[in-house]
């Protein structure tokens, strides 16, 4: 099947948001829902590059609105209608980008990125509430790398698997955000990738906003009311001493998400 009859009538993704989990994407996601030119898929986490990608292109494409240019003008970069997807899973994923880049070499991608440290202890709460997760936190990051030892080399071999370890309990793994921005720069420019921190989000929400519809190309806009969706309030319950050795944990792949793609991903406490 061709590129082209796959997205017979249906608008194309012209950005992904691919992850992090439990980073913000379905805050920035809701503000974008309410854009007047944009143009909501039928789910906001389709999920197709990780858990759905055996049902194939066809399948994914018509997951995205019926193209109405007919009616309503061509798609244009100057602001007009625009459709993307946000699966959280896409950053981690060992595999998504090769398979991305296949299907979509000239979409624009946005990560939003979090602490490592607070987004671990979110992950964790989640696993908790889902009733995936029965140790207590300290606990559970002592087995994190028994838990998913593997995992990813098996994503790469068997294209049919999904690893539920992965997607559960790659609690600190997930955080080490400098190689898996390195895993989609191996397919797609810089200048493609726009990365944001949640913290920014949800301390300056219409500036971090607007340079997103800038850099997708959807004309100014803001919600009237920039409402946090998903959110929790860790800090306080990670114990001090757990916390310096999360810190120190992350520390280099910090230093180095900072001094390749700018000084202001970084965190301290």
């Amino acid at each position: 099947m061709t590129e082209e009859s796959v997205w017979k009538r249906r608008m194309r993704p012209q950005f992904l948001i691919i992850g992090g989990q439990r980073c913000g994407t379905t805050s920035l996601f809701r503000y974008l829902e309410q854009h007047p030119s944009f143009v909501k898929p039928r789910t906001k986490e389709i999920h197709y590059f990780t858990r759905f990608f055996e049902k194939g292109d066809s399948w994914y494409a018509k997951q995205f609105p019926r193209d109405g240019r007919s009616l309503l003008g061509a798609h244009r970069k100057d602001g007009g209608r625009m459709t993307a997807e946000a699966s959280p899973a896409y950053l981690y994923s060992v595999r998504t980008p090769e398979r991305c880049h296949a299907l979509l070499p000239d979409t624009k991608l946005v990560a939003i990125l979090r602490d490592p440290v607070e987004r671990a202890y979110s992950h964790f709460r989640h696993s908790v509430r889902e009733g995936y997760e029965s140790l207590e936190f300290e606990a559970a990051l002592k087995q994190e790398s028994s838990r998913i030892d593997g995992e990813k080399d098996r994503e790469l071999t068997d294209t049919a698997y999904v690893s539920e370890a992965l997607r559960k309990f790659s609690y600190m793994d997930r955080g080490l955000y400098s190689e898996q921005i390195g895993r989609w720069l191996q397919h797609y420019n810089r200048e493609e990738l726009l990365l944001l921190r949640s913290e920014d989000l949800f301390e300056q929400p219409s500036r971090t906003f607007a340079r997103l519809l800038e850099f997708v190309g959807l004309r100014p806009w803001a919600p009237a009311v920039f409402e946090v969706h998903n959110a929790t309030k860790n800090a306080s319950k990670i114990p001090a001493d757990l916390r310096a050795e999360m810190r120190r944990h992350f520390e280099a792949s910090n230093a180095e998400l900072a001094d390749r793609y700018g000084d202001e991903l970084q965190w301290s406490d």
